[in-house]
């Protein structure tokens, strides 16, 4: 629920989103990054330690490329399983940063589920 108005949002809803929409919810996820070279890994801060999936998702990092061409990008997964990430828009004299909707994500491609 919105807790500024009555308003009741799925933050797992992307219906009607494609690459590069803003993303009009609160911006909140599983953070995970994109190297300077084109990696996908996920930051295990506890052991300091870069994970990465079993295998490159090359659909993912090429959306992520289309908005952000260059340098590392940091982005979040949500519960819905896709992606979004910020994009800088530039305002009068300074840069601000918009969320946008990135895509689904390849779970077939994606770090494997964990064993209950």
């Amino acid at each position: 629920m919105d807790p500024w108005s009555d308003d009741v949002f799925d933050l797992a809803d992307d219906r009607g989103l494609d690459l590069g929409h803003p993303w009009p919810r609160p911006y909140i996820g599983v953070p995970h990054h994109l190297s300077k070279r084109d990696e996908v890994y996920f930051w295990y801060q506890p052991l300091k330690l870069k994970v990465t999936p079993p295998t490159q998702d090359w659909r993912l990092i090429e959306r992520l490329r289309s908005l952000r061409p260059s340098g590392a990008v940091r982005f979040v997964t949500m519960p819905g399983g896709f992606a979004l990430t910020k994009v800088p828009r530039r305002a009068v004299g300074r840069t601000e940063w918009e969320a946008v909707y990135v895509g689904r994500l390849d779970f077939t491609l994606w770090f494997p589920k964990e064993e209950e």
